[in-house]
Protein backbone atom coordinates (compact mmCIF):
# COMPACT_ATOMS: atom_id res chain seq x y z
CA UNK A 1 0.00 0.00 0.00
CA UNK A 2 1.27 3.28 -0.97
CA UNK A 3 -0.33 6.31 0.73
CA UNK A 4 0.11 10.22 0.30
CA UNK A 5 -0.61 12.62 3.15
CA UNK A 6 -0.03 16.27 4.13
CA UNK A 7 3.09 15.89 6.59
CA UNK A 8 2.28 16.86 10.30
CA UNK A 9 3.17 20.17 11.37
CA UNK A 10 5.11 20.66 14.16
CA UNK A 11 2.39 22.29 16.43
CA UNK A 12 4.01 23.94 19.66
CA UNK A 13 6.93 22.69 19.17
CA UNK A 14 9.84 24.84 20.78
CA UNK A 15 13.38 23.50 18.76
CA UNK A 16 14.29 26.78 17.13
CA UNK A 17 15.63 25.14 13.84
CA UNK A 18 12.31 22.90 13.20
CA UNK A 19 10.84 25.86 14.04
CA UNK A 20 12.72 27.79 11.67
CA UNK A 21 12.53 25.20 8.99
CA UNK A 22 8.69 25.16 9.05
CA UNK A 23 8.27 28.88 8.93
CA UNK A 24 11.03 28.26 5.63
CA UNK A 25 8.86 26.09 4.16
CA UNK A 26 5.87 28.07 4.70
CA UNK A 27 7.63 31.13 3.03
CA UNK A 28 8.52 28.96 0.30
CA UNK A 29 4.75 28.24 -0.51
CA UNK A 30 3.19 31.33 -0.49
CA UNK A 31 6.09 32.56 -3.23
CA UNK A 32 5.18 29.09 -5.14
CA UNK A 33 1.24 30.02 -4.38
CA UNK A 34 1.53 33.01 -5.30
CA UNK A 35 3.54 33.06 -8.35
CA UNK A 36 1.70 29.82 -9.56
CA UNK A 37 -1.95 30.74 -8.52
CA UNK A 38 -3.39 32.00 -12.21
CA UNK A 39 -1.80 29.51 -13.81
CA UNK A 40 -4.13 26.14 -15.32
CA UNK A 41 -0.76 24.18 -15.85
CA UNK A 42 0.44 24.10 -12.50
CA UNK A 43 -0.77 22.12 -9.21
CA UNK A 44 1.69 22.86 -6.08
CA UNK A 45 1.49 20.36 -3.33
CA UNK A 46 3.22 21.16 -0.12
CA UNK A 47 4.43 19.19 2.89
CA UNK A 48 4.25 15.73 1.29
CA UNK A 49 4.67 12.52 2.92
CA UNK A 50 4.95 9.51 0.84
CA UNK A 51 5.25 6.18 2.67
CA UNK A 52 5.95 2.85 0.16
CA UNK A 53 5.19 0.23 2.25
CA UNK A 54 5.69 -2.40 -0.33
CA UNK A 55 9.22 -1.42 -0.35
CA UNK A 56 11.22 -1.70 3.01
CA UNK A 57 14.05 0.96 3.68
CA UNK A 58 17.82 0.01 5.04
CA UNK A 59 15.86 1.14 8.78
CA UNK A 60 14.05 -2.01 7.75
CA UNK A 61 10.86 0.49 7.81
CA UNK A 62 8.86 1.55 4.82
CA UNK A 63 10.76 3.77 2.07
CA UNK A 64 9.61 7.52 2.89
CA UNK A 65 9.81 11.04 1.15
CA UNK A 66 8.98 13.76 2.73
CA UNK A 67 8.71 16.36 0.31
CA UNK A 68 8.30 20.15 1.38
CA UNK A 69 7.23 21.06 -2.27
CA UNK A 70 6.33 18.80 -5.43
CA UNK A 71 5.37 20.99 -8.41
CA UNK A 72 3.34 19.22 -10.88
CA UNK A 73 3.25 20.47 -14.68
CA UNK A 74 2.17 18.81 -17.84
CA UNK A 75 5.38 18.27 -19.31
CA UNK A 76 6.84 16.58 -15.77
CA UNK A 77 7.11 17.76 -12.28
CA UNK A 78 9.93 18.87 -9.83
CA UNK A 79 10.57 19.24 -5.88
CA UNK A 80 11.93 21.73 -4.34
CA UNK A 81 13.80 21.56 -0.88
CA UNK A 82 13.26 24.29 1.93
CA UNK A 83 16.37 25.24 3.72
CA UNK A 84 16.87 27.80 6.81
CA UNK A 85 20.19 29.00 7.25
CA UNK A 86 21.94 31.74 8.41
CA UNK A 87 25.98 32.44 7.91
CA UNK A 88 28.10 30.76 5.20
CA UNK A 89 27.03 28.26 2.79
CA UNK A 90 29.47 26.21 0.74
CA UNK A 91 28.86 24.06 -2.03
CA UNK A 92 32.38 21.83 -3.47
CA UNK A 93 31.02 20.42 -6.38
CA UNK A 94 30.77 16.50 -6.79
CA UNK A 95 29.85 13.90 -10.29
CA UNK A 96 27.12 13.09 -8.92
CA UNK A 97 25.61 16.83 -9.00
CA UNK A 98 24.54 17.14 -5.37
CA UNK A 99 27.95 18.40 -4.39
CA UNK A 100 29.45 18.29 -0.41
CA UNK A 101 27.69 21.03 1.12
CA UNK A 102 28.87 22.58 4.33
CA UNK A 103 27.17 25.16 7.10
CA UNK A 104 29.25 27.98 9.22
CA UNK A 105 26.68 29.65 11.51
CA UNK A 106 27.49 33.51 12.14
CA UNK A 107 30.04 33.00 14.87
CA UNK A 108 31.29 29.66 14.40
CA UNK A 109 34.90 28.66 13.67
CA UNK A 110 34.47 25.88 11.80
CA UNK A 111 32.24 24.83 8.75
CA UNK A 112 29.86 21.92 9.51
CA UNK A 113 28.93 19.17 6.65
CA UNK A 114 25.32 19.45 6.07
CA UNK A 115 23.01 16.94 3.72
CA UNK A 116 22.41 17.82 -0.06
CA UNK A 117 19.35 19.47 -0.66
CA UNK A 118 19.95 18.61 -4.59
CA UNK A 119 20.88 14.99 -3.23
CA UNK A 120 18.14 15.00 -1.16
CA UNK A 121 15.62 15.78 -4.09
CA UNK A 122 17.17 13.51 -5.73
CA UNK A 123 15.93 10.64 -3.57
CA UNK A 124 13.04 12.02 -3.04
CA UNK A 125 11.87 11.59 -7.17
CA UNK A 126 13.45 8.41 -7.19
CA UNK A 127 10.54 7.22 -4.75
CA UNK A 128 7.73 9.39 -6.41
CA UNK A 129 9.10 7.81 -9.40
CA UNK A 130 8.88 4.18 -8.52
CA UNK A 131 5.57 4.34 -6.74
CA UNK A 132 3.82 6.18 -9.85
CA UNK A 133 5.38 3.02 -12.00
CA UNK A 134 4.26 0.31 -9.49
CA UNK A 135 1.03 2.18 -9.40
CA UNK A 136 0.86 3.12 -13.43
CA UNK A 137 -1.99 0.69 -14.72
CA UNK A 138 -4.26 2.72 -11.82
CA UNK A 139 -2.98 6.12 -12.34
CA UNK A 140 -3.08 6.11 -15.84
CA UNK A 141 -6.12 4.33 -16.93
CA UNK A 142 -7.23 2.60 -20.21
CA UNK A 143 -7.21 5.95 -22.15
CA UNK A 144 -4.56 7.87 -21.06
CA UNK A 145 -2.45 4.83 -21.08
CA UNK A 146 -2.93 4.60 -25.03
CA UNK A 147 -0.91 7.89 -25.13
CA UNK A 148 2.02 6.81 -22.08
CA UNK A 149 2.93 3.84 -21.67
CA UNK A 150 4.14 4.91 -17.92
CA UNK A 151 6.85 6.72 -15.76
CA UNK A 152 10.09 5.70 -16.05
CA UNK A 153 11.09 8.71 -18.01
CA UNK A 154 9.43 11.39 -16.22
CA UNK A 155 12.08 14.01 -15.32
Amino acid sequence: MVTLKYRDAHPGTKNRRRMAGQEAEEQMAHYLDRDFEKSDDVALLHGLRLVDETRTDVDGGPVVAQMDHLVLHRFGAFIVESKSLKGLVRVKPSPSGGGEWSHQPPGAKAPKGINSPIEQGIRQAEVLRQVLIINKCDLLGKMLGMMQKGFGYMP
